[in-house]
């Protein structure tokens, strides 16, 4: 079964001013505007599942993915990872589980949408499956792995960013009842 937004999140959407109907940003800001305002002590994981369980599954997974694009393209997966991103608790300064309880949530929800039937989203979706951390005593075993993966997610993801921009528009604008 499909993931699709719910009718409090497209609703939220379609009420808010959305640059260039960039409903994918939108998304990702209305967390974050949350976070920062109302939950500021929450972790990650915490303000996500807070999102899901005020709009959906669909929410968490524009958000996860997001992130993810974020993350990566600003400083690789080892800062996906460091970051605390790929796990959920706390920020740069903590340890973080290398079992990446959220990345694989995120691949799960990914699995749940359209998506999966896109040859490039396929692509990345395969990235995102080899992405794993080696770590010992707090340090990085497989730094060139990893290297090679984000060099993998550089080439596809401004491509794959406008077609989660699409995505998620087509889904908010497509699921409308206006």
């Amino acid at each position: 079964m499909n993931i699709v937004p719910s009718k409090k999140l497209i609703d939220k959407l379609l009420c808010m001013e959305v640059d260039d109907n960039d409903f994918h940003q939108a998304t990702l800001n209305m967390m974050y505007q949350e976070w920062q305002t109302n939950y500021i002590g929450y972790t990650y994981k915490e303000i996500l599942d807070w999102f899901e369980d005020t709009y959906d599954s669909f929410a968490k997974f524009a958000v996860l993915i997001g992130k993810y694009n974020q993350q990566v393209c600003n400083g690789g997966h080892i800062q996906y990872f460091d970051n605390g991103y790929a796990n959920g608790d706390g920020g740069c300064f903590y340890k973080h589980s290398s079992s990446i309880p959220l990345h694989n949530e995120l691949i799960k929800l990914f699995e749940k949408t359209e998506l999966k039937e896109d040859e490039l989203s396929l692509k990345v979706l395969k990235i995102l499956k080899k992405f794993e951390i080696e770590e010992e005593d707090d340090e990085i075993l497989n730094y060139d792995y990893l290297r090679a993966l984000d060099n993998q997610y550089y080439e596809l993801c401004d491509e794959f960013m406008e077609l989660i921009n699409d995505y998620i528009k087509q889904k908010i604008i497509g699921e409308s009842k206006c």
